[in-house]
């Protein structure tokens, strides 16, 4: 550098001999030996801290026990497992692919005693089912 220029020790710009701050960040002449010189690699890092992280990927079973040892389970599994009327040992997985995604659906049957409480209830109901439709209650007009 001897045609009376300086570099910026932080925006590497080449600066008048007369200037005592740098034109572009207004850095003191002489701060070099307090900050360190920029580099290729110190400015990756801060490109890269400016981005917020990537978040990882979601477990492709989201309703398993996370691998922590917590009970972290979906709220959507939580409601699920409140369900009382049904028979958790019947359950039939169906597994369904759209556009290279598969989900699979568990079909749970009815419980035994799920089903007793259903019948009497179907039973002492006010609406009876008629087997002529709608004619047995019409009225003659003419």
């Amino acid at each position: 550098m001897g045609d009376g220029k300086w570099e910026c020790s932080v925006c590497t710009y080449k600066n008048k001999s007369e200037a005592f701050k740098c034109e572009i960040c207004d850095t003191r002449k002489g701060t070099s030996t307090r900050k360190p010189r920029v580099t290729a690699t110190m400015v990756a890092q801060q490109i890269i801290s400016s981005f917020p992280p990537i978040p990882p990927m979601p477990p492709s079973n989201k309703y398993q026990k996370s691998n922590s040892g917590g009970k972290r389970l979906r709220k959507s599994m939580q409601s699920a497992s409140k369900l009382k009327n049904i028979d958790r040992e019947t359950g039939r997985d169906i597994q369904v692919t759209v556009n290279g995604i598969t989900i699979t659906i568990t079909d749970y049957k009815l419980s035994p005693h799920a089903m007793e409480s259903e019948t009497p209830e179907r039973e002492s109901s006010p609406i009876e089912p008629s087997t002529g439709g709608a004619s047995s209650q019409s009225t003659e007009t003419e």
